[in-house]
């Protein structure tokens, strides 16, 4: 599992290194989409943290620990646990957010850009990283002889295996994907019907010749679709990993349904172990997500590949008759060397005087741009 994660951090650290690369301005969808592959990054890392660390403290004896003794082991599994779940809620809030902005994008498409603007957007990401972990980690400062404990010396974690903390925290996370679900679902009428109508209108006006604003609009609509589609494939992803290991929660404790020792150990160890799997899945499908299906990431990536290639290997030289090295020409891709292989003619008329030379017509009358 720790190797797993070590995949998803480095995967999606690609994917924000490559913004770097990508053209500005950045699309509100692409702002929310980069700052969740941020979510994704921190979740892994502090996922990696609190596997080592529990290990550590089941395996090593206690003066190997940087802790030393029992009250602080607890205190930073405490505080550990409370940023972990601070990024799941993140991790929501990311979701509702992006869910939000392809709402307004279909149901205000005019108000949009004066909404959400970079200043808004940017607000937005900075209290979607700060309220969750930070409220979580105040509720554990708050509380009477449990958590961190202001009244008393020392940590404790009673807290967390009791049933009411459970349903709370499961049923937050439960009620933020139903709402999303509801958002997309509504959404999904929307643009079924925006196609319904665009159908019918091309079949009405097939017989006149399309303008390039209509081309551009159809475009943009295509575009905002399969920004749609591609969201809604990551909300799947993150219902995938997040939901059992949630409902896992909300039901298996000492006060809750079904008891901790409802089965051998042989049993429960393989059920905690896809729970986590599930959840690191959940990050390593994301990135690839954002690679293969946003085109803004995906022409980034290869840019970036492409530059960090010129770099490493001083590629894109050409020698003294203008023709590119083999060296380069392995690092292009087959759209772009088609593209480079085509020449733009520009043909002369006959008034112009004939070239005297032994080149045939379309040489002496046709100029390569």
């Amino acid at each position: 599992m720790i190797v797993g994660c070590i995949l998803a951090v480095a995967i999606n650290g690609v994917v924000l290194v490559s913004v770097c690369w990508i053209r500005r301005p950045l699309s509100p969808t692409l702002h929310f989409s980069l700052s969740l592959a941020g979510a994704d990054v921190y979740t892994s890392i502090l996922f990696a943290t609190g596997l080592i660390v529990n290990s550590l403290s089941v395996i090593l004896p206690k003066q190997f620990l940087p802790m030393h003794n029992d009250a602080n082991i607890i205190c930073y599994k405490l505080f550990l646990e409370g940023l972990r779940m601070g990024g799941i809620y993140t991790t929501l809030g990311h979701l509702l957010a992006l869910a939000f902005n392809h709402y307004l994008g279909i149901t205000k498409p005019l108000q949009y850009p004066s909404i959400l603007t970079n200043r808004n957007i940017s607000i937005v990401c900075f209290f979607l990283w700060v309220v969750p972990p930070g409220g979580l980690l105040t509720y554990c400062w708050l509380l009477e002889d449990d958590g961190f404990s202001l009244q008393a010396p020392g940590c404790d974690i009673k807290f967390i295996y009791t049933s009411e903390f459970r349903t709370t925290v499961s049923l937050v996370f439960f009620t933020s994907v139903s709402l999303i679900v509801l958002i997309y679902l509504h959404i999904y009428i929307l643009v079924k019907r925006h196609q319904a109508n665009r159908n019918r209108f091309r079949r009405v006006g097939s017989t006149y010749s399309r303008t390039g604003s209509q081309t551009e609009r159809q475009q943009a609509q295509n575009r905002n679709e399969k920004a749609f589609w591609t969201t809604l494939i990551i909300v799947g992803s993150v219902i995938l990993g997040f939901a059992p290991a949630s409902l896992y929660f909300m039901l298996v404790c000492g006060e809750c349904p079904v008891r901790s020792d409802w089965a051998s150990p042989w049993v429960r160890i393989p059920v905690a172990f896809l729970n986590n799997f599930f959840i690191i899945f959940k990050t390593l499908i994301n990135s690839y997500i954002y690679a293969a299906r946003m085109h803004e990431i995906k022409n980034a990536i290869r840019r970036m590949r492409y530059s960090t290639s010129v770099k490493c290997c001083k590629l894109g030289s050409r020698d003294l008759n203008g023709v590119q090295s083999e060296c380069s020409r392995n690092y292009l891709s087959r759209a772009s060397t088609q593209r480079r292989s085509k020449k733009t003619f520009v043909c002369r008329l006959q008034s112009i005087p004939r070239h005297d030379g032994n080149c045939s017509d379309r040489e002496a009358y046709s100029t390569p741009l």
